[in-house]
């Protein structure tokens, strides 16, 4: 009986350090492992923020049912608002406490401990924001007044403005309406005076673009909805409201004094606050530019052989960061994510990209002469960075190392073409199995079309091996013609 041929194993592209040319046995060993690990331990952050969110939702909604609803006894809505603030304490606590641990407090410029800027996990912020909604509406039943920012410690400037002063609003808009149904004219009022001071106030505001400024206009129809409820009790009154105070301020001969509900100076404060982190967060925008110039510059010039001027603005990049940008971020965490992480990830593609054509242990005034040796940093070697960085310059090196194995391919050096391919590769299976974060997430399909085209080139590279090895052994016409056979 005839055998049956079976085919042969798949074509090993990442070589073993025996079999491989000189240049990538140099290259140092490529480690993620911690990497991974800071990765599962933000995700277990992140889930447990949202696990303890859940909590907080549910136990304000409880809290509020209990204050609404008949038939519930005093000592059970008290319990209920007990165990939301015991709920609610143990977040901020524990989140100033990692902020002491990780000294990141800032004193503003009157010397009090400036607690606004806050980073939270998952969607705690947005929770803290109901939970001070809720407690500015209790104040406001109990005093008529503006809850103070310093009643409720922990709370940054946005969420008391989100909660206290814009939520609220909203909240007196649906009180109004059942205080209207009883015909309760004053408690209307009250309403709208508290919350005609707070669309006052916050039009002293320049609200930049953000959740804010988008509820912002829901102060706005509340305020509208208030003017209309009184409006409409008026007319239907024997006796319009109105009448009803100057009456009795004639008969008692007092003069009307408007009361104020809230805290100018407070909400000036945080106005003040809110406009210095805007002016900060400008001038880190115009320093980013510089930065992330001087990376995107750094690259162009190691395509370009340039590796002197390279050299000088990657150290040009990292001493803006270092000097110029992390004071700001020091200052302000929550300015990291956007245009200071461009320029980290942008850094560490330039970095990245040096390391894998000169190991950092020296470079060489011409790129095509020297050995590529196919290093790949690990993420100790980029202090500066986080995870979320490092692993955005990682993916966008892959790009780099491409447009490399192109140049490479043309001279036919099939030897630099598979140490691109190798790096490439390293790169895929590492990130593959790895929980990767969302942003980082989406470069993985850039990633592998970079390999599929690396092997491609190896592919065609072969061919023209091939090409030239059946020339050389006679498959074609070895002689050029002389001159008598042409004549002939």
């Amino acid at each position: 009986l005839a055998m049956v041929q079976t085919p042969h194993s798949p074509l090993q592209f990442i070589k073993s350090s025996a079999s491989a040319p000189a240049a990538i046995t140099s290259s140092t060993a490529f480690d993620l492992s911690k990497l991974s690990e800071e990765i599962v331990k933000s995700d277990k952050r992140r889930e447990d923020g949202y696990a303890i969110s859940r909590e907080i939702h549910y136990s304000v909604l409880k809290a509020r049912n209990a204050m609404e609803c008949e038939g519930i006894s005093n000592e059970e809505k008290h319990n209920q608002i007990e165990k939301l603030e015991a709920l609610v304490s143990g977040v901020l606590v524990s989140h100033e406490t990692s902020k002491i641990e990780k000294k990141e407090d800032v004193i503003d410029s009157s010397g009090d401990e400036n607690i606004s800027i806050i980073s939270r996990e998952a969607n705690l912020s947005q929770r803290i924001e109901e939970y001070v909604r809720f407690k500015s509406y209790c104040h406001f039943l109990s005093t008529g007044t503006l809850i103070s920012l310093s009643s409720v410690p922990g709370v940054s400037d946005e969420e008391f403005l989100a909660g206290a002063c814009i939520g609220l609003t909203r909240d007196l808009e649906r009180y109004a309406v059942g205080r209207a149904i009883e015909r309760d004219v004053h408690s209307v009022e009250i309403a709208r005076d508290i919350t005609d001071q707070i669309m006052a106030q916050l039009l002293k505001f320049d609200l930049r673009n953000g959740p804010i400024r988008r509820k912002y206009d829901g102060v706005k129809y509340a305020l509208k909805k208030l003017e209309t409820i009184l409006y409409e009790l008026s007319v239907t009154s024997t006796t319009p409201p109105e009448e009803e105070v100057s009456n009795a301020n004639e008969n008692s001969g007092a003069a009307v004094v408007p009361v104020s509900r809230i805290c100018e100076e407070e909400l000036d404060a945080i106005r003040q606050r809110m406009e210095g982190r805007d002016e900060m967060r400008e001038r880190l925008i115009k320093k980013c530019r510089d930065g992330q110039k001087a990376a995107k510059q750094a690259i162009f010039a190691l395509h370009r052989d340039d590796t002197s001027r390279a050299e000088k603005l990657i150290l040009e990049c990292e001493t803006m960061i270092t000097s110029d940008l992390m004071p700001i971020i020091e200052a302000d965490s929550t300015l990291r994510y956007g245009s200071f992480g461009n320029v980290l990830e942008e850094y560490a593609e330039a970095k990245l990209f040096h390391s894998f054509l000169f190991n950092n242990a020296g470079s060489s005034t011409d790129k095509a002469s020297a050995t590529t040796v196919g290093n790949i940093s690990n993420p100790e070697d980029m202090p500066l960075c986080n995870v979320e960085e490092y692993l955005g310059g990682l993916c966008d090196l892959t790009g780099e190392i491409g447009r490399y194995a192109v140049q490479r391919g043309t001279k036919r050096d099939a030897d630099g073409v598979q140490i691109c391919l190798e790096a490439s590769m390293k790169i895929y299976h590492e990130l593959s199995m790895m929980n990767l974060p969302r942003n980082s997430g989406k470069k993985m399909d850039q990633l592998s079309q970079t390999v599929a085209k690396l092997e491609n080139i190896l592919y065609e590279l072969s061919l023209v091996r091939s090409n030239r090895s059946i020339s050389l052994s006679g498959g074609g016409r070895s002689e050029a013609p002389n001159n008598d056979d042409i004549n002939d």
